[in-house]
């Protein structure tokens, strides 16, 4: 136990250059996912330390910039990318769900940008990559609940239930019509229930801003109004 403590500690000094490199290389190899799948990996397990924020930060902002990921806005590309959207997916799941506020505060545009992408995904025809995409942004919705719940009074914009709450206050529209055309679309039986579950979620999320501070941000009426704009 003692040597395996020590060698944690000697492996997290080396923490910032690997996530550096598995970056780079990503830059350079765009095809192979298994770097975006390690990222994950070491973010799940190191992430929450307050010390890495910059790194974790400096990783996204590269891993965003790829032109592979910046590809990622037609349903067509994203059948042919399966495995990297799986493997990107991951990668800002393990963000979301681990990074201290500062890293979520710091990297909003960029997540905000993956809950686009993650909501044309889910209209990919590959089961696969379309079933992911909702994952995804489920757990943007699980993280945005535990945070209103926890903080009923609506915190500054420096707290990551602000930032989560505000990307999905602007996407709303945009995934409530790519969800309906998914729903429409080849291969819809096999998202039902994902998809379900996150409306969902959605609507437990509006609910619960509405009878709190979080009513400014988010509400009833949000959802209400997406809803009847996708419909006519």
């Amino acid at each position: 136990m003692l040597i395996k403590h020590f060698a944690g500690q000697h492996f997290q000094i080396l923490l910032p250059k690997i996530l550096e490199c598995l970056s780079m290389n990503f830059l350079l190899y765009q095809r192979h996912d298994c770097f975006l799948r390690t990222a994950a990996n070491m973010i799940e397990e190191f992430g929450h330390k307050e010390e890495y924020s910059v790194v974790c930060v400096r990783t996204i902002e590269t891993f965003s910039s790829a032109a592979s990921l910046s590809n990622l806005n037609s349903s067509y590309t994203c059948d042919q990318e399966p495995d990297l959207i799986e493997a990107y997916a991951n990668f800002t799941s393990a963000f979301i769900r681990c990074c201290p506020k500062e890293a979520i505060v710091a990297s909003r545009s960029l997540l905000e940008l993956s809950f686009q992408k993650a909501a044309i995904c889910s209209t990919a025809m590959h089961q696969g990559a379309a079933l992911v995409a909702i994952s995804y942004m489920s757990c943007f919705f699980d993280a945005s609940l535990t945070d209103v719940l926890e903080s009923p009074e609506c915190p500054s914009d420096e707290s990551r239930g602000a930032v989560l709450v505000q990307i999905l206050a602007r996407c709303g529209e945009g995934l409530m019509f790519n969800v309906f055309y998914a729903l429409l679309g080849v291969s819809a039986l096999s998202r039902v229930h994902k998809s379900a579950t996150m409306l969902q979620k959605l609507a437990a999320l509006c609910s619960l801003c509405e009878r709190t501070m979080w009513k400014g941000i988010l509400c009833w009426d949000s959802l209400c109004g997406w809803l009847q704009t996708t419909s006519t």
